[in-house]
């Protein structure tokens, strides 16, 4: 590929490039963002590279990015990023549709044994040869104008991820791999498209010390706090800290009034949102999606059932040559047969590879049609 660089300011400038470029099947991305001070992440420049071309599109300069987001959204076309999930986070709320066919260079770099997790920089080191230049990792986007080295610095982050795509992609398929890359990609993008502010609570620490009905009603603070977080676009740490809410859900509030005092120092948290933090805190009911329950404890002949298997696995693992947690870790193993959680475990590729590990441990995974979660 020897990239056309261009600087797009302007929306005749980006409805020309997506016109020019639509028959392009292959699409590289990567973003540069804000974040610190919102819920939702700031788009501040987004880089495109085609076989033949890359852009950066200032998105502070060009505020309606539909064309770009159509052009993303064609069904013809397979979107590659490097660890996807923060440029999805970013793109979805701007348009991005859950048909996206993604290949995420980071996760086939883990498919292809080359280690779990494994940066840009080190992944184009690794395969290219080449040394990336990160020194504009932590600067200002959102900042006018950009100065050429950051610019340079988002062409490098975008530039090499088709060649990377290419040698990922054979070495897949020399591996006999690429199916399960391919349902992995599937399966960790639908958790993303899926990410329902009703699933809030499954991201709170340390509740499960909490008697089971407090527990339940920390949960439910979570939703809320998640709700009020998207409304008034603000970290949800900003609302209310995960700490905060084991401090409310245990504390019992004889009236409203009381509630206010204890909030006083809180910016966020007026008017109607302390009414219904409060119809929480008494234990009423506002959400009626949240499916918690108390995760089941193994007895001793399941304790040394689940390290037999994962004995298994990290052998299993060892022959193909990967990092046993990219094929399952202790606590997913754990959830599918002690609570019979639907997780990644079901993947049918993984129901192949560890179908002696599974019938060892007696599962039954005949339940696991609904949906998987995270």
């Amino acid at each position: 590929m020897e990239p056309i660089d261009s600087y797009l300011t302007t929306p005749t400038e980006l409805i020309e490039w997506c016109n020019r470029h639509d028959s392009r099947q292959f699409v590289a991305i990567d973003t540069e963002f804000e974040r610190r001070r919102t819920f939702y992440p700031i788009p501040c420049l987004i880089q495109v590279a085609t076989q033949d071309s890359i852009c950066c599109i200032d998105t502070v300069a060009i505020t309606n990015l539909d064309p770009l987001i159509n052009f993303f959204n064609s069904t013809k076309r397979t979107l590659i990023f490097h660890a996807a999930r923060q440029d999805i986070e970013l793109l979805m709320p701007l348009g991005l549709k859950p048909h996206a066919v993604i290949f995420d260079t980071q996760l086939a770099a883990s498919f292809c044994g080359l280690g779990d997790q494994l940066g840009y920089a080190d992944l184009v080191f690794n395969l290219l040869k080449f040394e990336i230049d990160k020194s504009n990792q932590r600067a200002n986007w959102l900042k006018r104008p950009l100065t050429g080295s950051q610019l340079n610095y988002a062409i490098e982050d975008v530039k090499h991820l088709y060649k990377l795509h290419d040698i990922l992609k054979t070495q897949l398929v020399s591996l006999g791999r690429l199916d399960w890359f391919s349902e992995e990609c599937l399966l960790v993008s639908s958790f993303w498209f899926n990410d329902s502010p009703h699933e809030a609570w499954k991201k709170l620490k340390n509740i499960n010390s909490l008697p089971q009905i407090l527990a339940k009603r920390a949960c439910e603070v979570a939703v809320w706090r998640e709700f009020l977080a998207r409304e008034l676009d603000k970290p949800r740490n900003w609302v209310l800290s995960d700490r905060g809410i084991k401090d409310l859900v245990v504390t019992d509030f004889e009236s409203r009034a009381e509630l206010e005092m204890a909030l006083k120092s809180s910016f966020y948290i007026r008017g109607k949102s302390v009414g219904q933090l409060y119809k929480i805190l008494k234990g009423n009911s506002i959400y009626k999606h949240i499916a918690y329950s108390r995760p089941g404890k193994p007895d001793a002949q399941q304790k040394q059932a689940l390290e037999n298997a994962m004995q298994s696995i990290q052998l299993i693992a060892k022959q193909h040559q990967i990092e046993p947690h990219v094929i399952a870790t202790k606590r997913e193993l754990k959830s599918l047969l002690i609570d019979r959680a639907t997780n990644r475990l079901v993947a049918s590729w993984r129901r192949k590879i560890l179908a002696e590990v599974y019938q060892k441990l007696d599962l039954d995974l005949t339940y696991s049609e609904r949906k998987i979660e995270d």
